[in-house]
C-alpha cells in the first residue's frame, strides 16, 4: 500500500518538477523562453527572417523596423548594476560641492567606473573560484541505498532486500606533484588582480588627460574670445573709417573675414570641449546629467629625476610582476618533476567491525599524492539486509615502481630546467623593456616641452610681426595680399601652440601612466562601497 502510494505521488509531482525546470529542445538553443531578457529569441526571430524569400521593398520595410532593444530594456540594463550602489548619491554631493577638482574625479572613478568595477566582480569570481577548488579538503558525506527485489516463479510475492549505507571522506593532505586546479587558481588569481591594477591605471590616466584637456581647451577658448573682442572692435572701427571714406571697402572685408575666422576656432574647440566633457564623463562614471559641472585645477609640470622615475616604473609594474610569477610557477614545476621517480602507491588501513569499517587511504600516481581518512556505517533497514558478524583489521598495498622507463623523468625534468632558464630571461628582458619604455617616453616628453617652447616664442614673434605689418598697412606701404600672409602665419603659429599644449600635457600622462603614478588623494567618494569591496 505504501509503495503505491508513494508512485501515485510521484506521478503527480513529476509534470510539475518538469514545468519548473528549464528544458531545451533539440530545434532550439534558447535555454528559457520565458526569461527577463529576450535576446536569444530576437537572434532565432532575425535568423529566420533572413532565411525567407523576401521582395526588396518587404526587406527594406523590415529592416527599418530592426529594434533589437526597447527603451524599457536599455535603461533596465543601465540601471540594473547600480540598484545597491551610492553612485546617484554621491554624484549629487559631488556636484553641490561647487566646481570638481581632479581628485574628486580619480577618486570618483575609483569607486563607480564600470570597468573598474567590471574587474572588481571578476576578482570576487575568482575568490569563489578558488573557494570551489579548495573545497576538496572540506569533508565529503554520502547516502547509498541499495535494493534488491528477487520473485521467485512459483512465488507471487516479491521478496525485498535493502542497504543503507552512510559514507564520510576527507582529503587530510596532499604532497608532492600539486593538483592541476591549484596552478589554475593561482594563474587566474594573478590575471584578475593584474588586468584589474591595468585597468585602474588605464582610467585613471583617461581621467586625468580628458580633465586637462577640458581645462586646456577652455583656457583657449577664453584666449580666442580675447582676440575675437579686439578683431570686433577693429571690425567696427574700420566700418566708421570706410564710411568717411578713408580706407577701402575691401579693408571692411578683411576685418570682417579676421572675425569669422576667430569665430571658426572657437566654435572648433567648443566642440571638442564638449566632447572631451562626455567622455570625463564616462570615465568617472559620473551621469550625463553632470555635463554642465564647473572644474577647478591647472595643469603644472613635474620634475622628477630619470632615476626616481624608471624606479617607480619598475617597483610598479605588472608586467614585471606577472613575469616574476612565471619565474616562480616555472621552479615549482622543476623542482616537482623530481617526483616523477616516487613510486605509484595505493595504501588502504582500516578497521571493518559488523559492516561499519574506518580508515586512512594513502594513494600515490605519477608524484601526486593524497592522505585522507573514511568513516562508513551501515544503518539497520527494514526488512534487514545482508548480515555482517566480521571484525577485522585490514592493511592493503599496491606499490609500482618503474626501474627503467627510457630517459622519460631524466628528459621531462630538463625541459622544466631548461624552461626555467627560458622564463628568468624573459623576467630580465621585462625588466629591460619597462626601462627603455620609460627612457624613451621621458625623452618624448623633453621633446615636447622644448618644441612648445620654440611654438610660444614663435606666435608671440608672430603677433608682433603682424601688429608691425597692419601699422605699415595703414601708411599705405604694403598690399592687403602681404597683411594677410601674416595674419595667416600668425593664426597658423597659434593653433600650432595650442596643439602643442595638448601634446606635452598627454606626453606627460604617458609617462605618468607608464609610472602608475597618478597622485590619487584619500578617498571621501563611495567609502561604503569602497569597504564593501575590501570587505569581500
Amino acid at each position: 500500500m505504501q509503495r503505491r502510494l508513494g508512485l501515485i505521488l510521484l506521478y503527480l509531482l513529476l509534470p510539475l518538477v518538469i514545468l519548473g525546470c528549464d528544458f531545451h529542445s533539440p530545434f532550439s538553443v534558447t535555454a528559457n523562453k520565458g526569461g527577463p531578457d529576450l535576446i536569444q529569441e530576437k537572434v532565432e526571430e532575425q535568423l529566420e527572417q533572413e532565411q525567407r524569400e523576401q521582395d526588396s521593398t518587404e526587406r527594406w520595410d523590415r529592416y527599418q523596423q530592426d529594434d533589437y532593444q526597447t527603451d524599457e530594456i536599455i535603461d533596465q540594463h543601465r540601471d540594473a548594476p547600480d540598484a545597491t550602489s551610492r553612485r546617484e548619491q554621491d554624484a549629487r554631493e559631488l556636484l553641490a560641492k561647487g566646481p570638481v577638482t581632479l581628485d574628486d574625479c580619480l577618486a570618483f572613478s575609483l569607486a563607480y567606473n564600470d570597468s573598474v568595477q567590471g574587474r572588481r566582480a571578476a576578482i570576487r569570481a575568482v575568490k569563489a573560484e578558488a573557494l570551489l577548488e579548495y573545497s576538496r579538503f572540506l569533508p565529503q558525506l554520502y547516502y547509498y541505498l541499495e535494493e534488491e527485489g528477487i520473485k521467485e516463479t512459483d512465488s507471487p510475492r516479491w521478496t525485498h532486500a535493502r542497504e543503507h549505507t552512510l559514507r564520510l571522506d576527507q582529503t587530510l593532505l596532499e604532497f608532492g606533484v600539486e593538483n592541476s586546479s591549484d596552478a589554475s587558481v593561482r594563474d587566474a588569481q594573478a590575471s584578475a588582480l593584474f588586468d584589474y591594477e591595468n585597468t585602474v591605471a588605464d582610467v585613471l590616466s583617461n581621467v586625468r588627460v580628458k580633465f586637462f584637456t577640458v581645462l586646456m581647451r577652455k583656457q583657449q577658448i577664453e584666449e580666442r574670445k580675447k582676440l575675437l573682442v579686439e578683431f570686433k572692435a577693429r571690425h567696427e572701427k574700420i566700418k566708421e573709417l570706410e564710411e568717411a571714406r578713408r580706407v577701402l571697402e575691401v579693408d571692411v572685408l578683411t576685418a570682417k573675414l579676421n572675425v569669422l575666422n576667430e569665430e571658426q576656432r572657437i566654435n572648433s574647440l567648443e566642440g571638442e570641449l564638449l566632447r572631451q566633457k562626455i567622455d570625463l564623463l564616462h570615465y568617472t562614471g559620473l551621469p550625463l546629467e553632470a555635463l554642465e559641472m564647473e572644474l577647478a585645477g591647472e595643469w603644472s609640470q613635474f620634475n622628477l629625476e630619470l632615476e626616481e622615475i624608471i624606479r617607480l616604473a619598475l617597483r610598479r609594474s605588472t608586467s614585471i610582476a606577472s613575469a616574476r610569477i612565471n619565474v616562480a610557477e616555472q621552479l615549482r614545476a622543476t623542482r616537482q618533476a623530481l617526483w616523477a621517480y616516487a613510486p605509484n602507491l595505493s595504501l588502504e588501513v582500516g578497521h571493518s567491525r559488523r559492516g561499519n569499517e574506518g580508515g586512512l587511504t594513502l594513494t600515490g600516481e605519477d608524484g601526486a599524492f593524497e592522505l585522507s581518512s573514511f568513516a562508513e556505517r551501515n544503518i539497520p533497514s527494514e526488512p534487514p539486509g545482508v548480515e555482517y558478524e566480521e571484525d577485522e583489521r585490514y592493511l592493503n598495498l599496491s606499490l609500482e615502481l618503474p626501474l627503467f622507463d627510457g630517459l622519460e623523468r631524466n628528459s621531462n625534468y630538463k625541459i622544466e630546467k631548461e624552461q626555467l632558464v627560458e622564463a628568468r630571461f624573459a623576467l630580465r628582458d621585462t625588466i629591460d623593456s619597462v626601462e627603455n619604455n620609460v627612457r624613451k617616453l621621458h625623452q618624448t616628453l623633453l621633446e615636447s616641452r622644448k618644441q612648445l617652447d620654440i611654438y610660444d616664442q614663435t606666435a608671440k614673434i608672430s603677433w608682433e610681426r603682424l601688429q608691425v605689418q597692419e601699422e605699415l598697412k595703414k601708411l599705405g606701404k604694403i598690399s592687403d595680399d602681404q597683411l594677410e600672409t601674416f595674419r595667416d602665419r600668425y593664426f597658423s603659429d597659434q593653433d600650432r601652440y595650442f596643439s602643442q599644449q595638448i601634446t606635452v600635457m598627454r606626453a606627460q600622462e604617458s609617462l605618468r601612466s607608464a609610472m602608475r603614478y597618478f597622485e590619487v588623494s584619500s578617498l571621501e567618494i563611495g567609502k561604503e562601497a569602497e569597504r564593501s569591496d575590501h570587505a569581500e
